[in-house]
């Protein structure tokens, strides 16, 4: 957390990005940004449904495994201990995430048929 890291993310987290005088934050768009910006060696696939898992992983990451795991790491972090039915439900959220994306690693196009 040094001065300019803070000064360039006012998020304070990483990681970010600086391209000249250009600045991405968020793992997603930076993600985005590169793919864009250096389109040979692409790091994303061109068929549309192996593009859709891949962005159905991220959002699913952010949208639903991310919250799910805010109540299991909160007491680490120093941010307060759960209760008992926040920590069960979080865990049932968690194993719903990780059977989807076992079931994508089992068949990537399963989600989309």
């Amino acid at each position: 957390m040094q001065p300019d890291f803070i000064a360039m993310n006012s998020f304070h987290r990483i990681p970010a990005l600086v391209d000249g005088d250009f600045t991405v934050v968020e793992s997603l768009a930076i993600l985005d940004y590169l793919e864009t910006k250096y389109p040979e060696q692409a790091m994303l696939p061109k068929e549309p449904k192996d593009l859709a898992v891949v962005k159905m992983v991220e959002l699913v990451t952010v949208n639903e495994l991310l919250p799910g795991l805010s109540p299991l790491s909160s007491e680490k972090m120093g941010w307060g201990t759960p209760q008992a039915q926040e920590i069960a439900k979080a865990k049932e959220k968690v194993n719903t995430v990780l059977k989807f994306f076992e079931g994508l690693l089992d068949d990537p196009l399963r989600g989309l048929r």
